[in-house]
C-alpha cells in the first residue's frame, strides 16, 4: 500500500469522524428533549427514565468533544506532514 494511499485513508477516517459527531450531537439534543417531555409526563416511571435520558444526553455530549478533538488532532498532524512547517535559521 503506498503512502498516499494510507493517507487517504487516515484522511476519510477523519472527515467520517467529523459527520459521526454531527449526527452524535443531534441525537444528544433529540435526547435532552425527550428527558424534559418525560420529565413532566404522566409517566410512573418518568424520574428513573428522566435520569437514564439524561445521562444518555451527556454521554452523548462528552463522545462528541472526544470525536471532534480527535478529528482536530489527525487534521493537524495530516497538515503537518504534508505542509511541514519552515526551518528556521540557527544563529550563532
Amino acid at each position: 500500500m503506498s503512502i498516499e494511499a494510507s493517507f487517504e485513508r487516515v484522511v476519510d477516517s477523519a472527515a467520517g469522524g467529523s459527520e459521526l459527531a454531527r449526527s452524535l450531537k443531534q441525537s444528544e439534543m433529540a435526547v435532552a428533549d425527550l428527558s424534559a417531555v418525560v420529565k413532566y409526563s404522566d409517566l410512573n416511571c418518568r424520574e428513573t427514565l428522566s435520569t437514564r435520558l439524561e445521562q444518555f444526553a451527556i454521554d452523548a455530549r462528552d463522545n462528541v468533544i472526544g470525536l471532534l478533538e480527535f478529528s482536530a488532532k489527525v487534521g493537524g498532524v495530516l497538515d503537518e506532514s504534508v505542509f511541514p512547517p519552515p526551518l528556521l535559521p540557527t544563529t550563532g
